[in-house]
């Protein structure tokens, strides 16, 4: 999170190093980037900006001399902005060099993306195959530092879209399913249109009318239908693009330049105009390979030719058929969504609300994080046990004061039944994960999710006790440190015995090297989805561990979840009025989550209703048609 003047804006912050810009080939439209002499350890802190944050809070000065920025409890300048639409990686507001960062030790984490731009002639494969050398020969260097047996190589287009490329390929199907129903519908009256003035070009074919001059008039008539037709498209586009975009918003990349430009009407209109043209042709081509005597006689006897009928009927099917697809398309989606709103997310979303803290980021100290980073390599080397003590810095013994002095007066807040914290909220995107050991000991490992709770949260969230206890005012500072397990750990690393009483070594996930005693088994949680698998997890207690820097309170109420929001906060502001704060209710959380299913399921049902809208206006048109060229024949009979 990072502030401006009076202003707050929440944002994505990514260090990086100096040739980030140069790599993906962007400059800045004010300003510069980073100097060589910025992008070392004790250089100047400066930041580049996004369009969309100069504009908003800078007032989109061009003189940014003197701006500054209020980033990670530091005073930041900035140096640059970025053009628009740039924001990679994705959501992120302000470029910082990764220098101001304390250098990191450790080669277990994943904490850092490379992005390369490769050399003329050079394929993915041989860049892949390079890397896999490259990484060979830092294992061999580094041995069990180092975690990495490869790398793996990803074209950047594609990295940007695999999240979206099934929802972007689903539209564009559905686009093409319904443009053909379109034709189709439109195709056929035109045909009726044609065969009930074939005596007029009969006639006119007669009197020395040619081909190309007919053909010309009967395209000219439906450039002018298709010319209205698409400028009332234009103006429905621009409304029905924001509600797509509002649907999705969370999943669809580069926003900012999704919108209906020049490009995008001229290459809807020329598409229309191609249809208008093909269209018009084809249905005089059909009845130019009669003799004018045929014609005039069918035409005075109104009697009709079955080859006419078989078209409008092959035309009225593949109508149909299409218009079936998408229908029976959304109904599985729509199933299927229904399954996803059955599934327990492991706590209930009713009545609370959550709201999103950001706390200045604690300053490491170098000398005891490489102190802390042998203790575990011996422990992972030999098995020897690191100390049980760790030392608290003053901002870390601040943080865990003001969290305990923000939970004390929200759990006296009127309205709220249970109040808690999280480092990482479920549905949001998970968090941290990577390796423990079981007491201690190198040879028993095992792999899970690991996150930060106060007492207060498993009640705030609804999730069940089913074992044990969680956190209570027992699990002081000083004394042994808690640990609340997911159901499927359990169930994996204790199959069959009592994991109550067992010991944790998580250290490499927080620094902190004291072991973790398992003190109760909690209900599994979706972290990453609803439909996504579940991951064992393992709750720290958040007031004896070295404190995340970002986390989430959640309030239950007795009755609406908003009506705590005021009163939430205000308490925040009572201990840090400077501090940024966003709400959102456990509902919204659960349905942003589902955004990528709705948004196909949208799709689907509008296009599928539109579809079987122009279906039963074209059948509606030729009925109408068949029966009015049938009145004698009825009549008659």
């Amino acid at each position: 999170r990072a502030w401006a003047a009076n202003g707050f804006l929440e944002i994505g912050k990514t260090p990086l190093s100096g040739d980030f810009f140069n790599v993906l080939g962007v400059t800045p439209i004010a300003g510069r980037t980073f100097t060589s002499e910025e992008v070392k350890s004790g250089g100047a802190p400066v930041a580049v900006v996004s369009y969309g944050f100069w504009q908003k809070l800078l007032g989109g000065r061009a003189d940014l001399s003197g701006t500054s920025l209020r980033l990670m409890d530091q005073n930041v300048t900035v140096i640059g902005v970025m053009p628009p639409g740039f924001s990679f990686p994705r959501d992120a507001e302000i470029w910082i060099p990764r220098e101001l960062f304390p250098a990191q030790i450790s080669r277990t984490a994943h904490n850092w993306s490379v992005v390369a731009r490769l050399r003329e002639n050079i394929g993915i494969e041989q860049a892949s195959a390079e890397l896999t050398q490259i990484a060979k020969q830092l294992k061999q260097e580094h041995g069990k530092d180092m975690d990495a047996v490869d790398f793996a190589v990803v074209p950047q287009q594609e990295y940007m879209v695999r999240n979206v490329r099934s929802a972007l390929l689903m539209i564009f199907v559905a686009v093409g399913f319904l443009l053909v129903v379109a034709c189709a519908n439109v195709a056929n009256l035109l045909l009726a249109q044609v065969t009930t003035r074939q005596r007029e070009f009969a006639v006119r074919a007669a009197l020395g009318a040619t081909r190309l001059r007919m053909a010309r008039q009967f395209i000219t008539e439906n450039l002018l239908l298709v010319l209205v037709a698409g400028a009332l498209g234009v103006v429905i586009s621009y409304w029905g693009v924001k509600l797509l975009l509002s649907l999705n918003e969370r999943s669809l990349p580069r926003m900012s330049e999704i919108g209906v430009n020049g490009r995008a009407i001229g290459f809807t209109l020329g598409l229309s105009v191609l249809i208008a043209v093909v269209l018009g042709i084809v249905p005089l081509l059909r009845f130019s390979t009669k003799d004018l005597e045929t014609v005039l006689r069918e035409a005075a006897t109104a009697a009709r030719g079955y080859a006419g009928q078989r078209v409008r009927s092959l035309l009225v099917v593949a109508q149909m058929a299409l218009t079936l697809i998408l229908l029976v398309g959304a109904g599985l989606l729509g199933k299927s969504f229904y399954q996803l709103l059955q599934i327990d997310p492991g706590f209930r979303t009713e009545s609370a609300v959550s709201m999103e803290l950001s706390l200045p980021d604690v300053p490491s100290d170098e000398k005891s994080y490489k102190k802390l980073m042998e203790s575990y390599r011996r422990l992972m080397e030999t098995g020897e046990a690191p100390a049980e003590t760790v030392p608290h810095s003053n901002e870390e013994e601040r943080q865990r004061r003001f969290q305990e002095q923000l939970l004390e007066r929200l759990s006296t807040t009127p309205g709220v039944i249970a109040v808690g914290t999280i480092n990482y909220l479920p549905l949001t995107g998970g968090g941290p994960s990577g390796t423990f050991l079981i007491n201690n000991d190198p040879s028993r490992k095992g792999e899970a999710d690991y996150r930060q709770a106060s007492a207060g949260y498993f009640d705030a969230m609804r999730i069940p006790l089913l074992r044990g206890r969680t956190f209570d005012a027992t699990d002081s500072v000083n004394a042994p440190n808690a640990a609340v397990v997911s159901q499927s750990l359990a169930q994996k690393y204790w199959p069959n015995q009592d994991p109550i009483g067992q010991a944790i070594q998580f250290g490499n996930m927080d620094g902190d090297l004291r072991l973790l005693h398992i003190v109760g088994v909690v209900g599994d949680v979706h972290d990453y989805g609803v439909d996504e698998t579940i991951e064992p997890t393992i709750y720290a207690n958040s007031l004896q561990r070295l404190p995340s820097w970002t986390w989430t309170v959640v309030a239950r109420a007795q009755t609406e979840p908003s009506a705590l929001v005021p009163a939430m906060r205000e308490a925040v502001r009572s201990l840090d009025p400077q501090l940024p704060m966003k709400f959102r209710t456990l509902d919204q959380v659960f349905s942003s989550s589902l955004d990528q299913r709705r948004f196909s399921l949208v799709i689907f049902v509008a296009f599928g209703a539109t579809a079987l809208l122009l279906a039963a206006i074209g059948i509606y048109g030729v009925t109408t048609y068949v029966v009015a060229q049938s009145t004698q024949q009825i009549g008659i009979r």
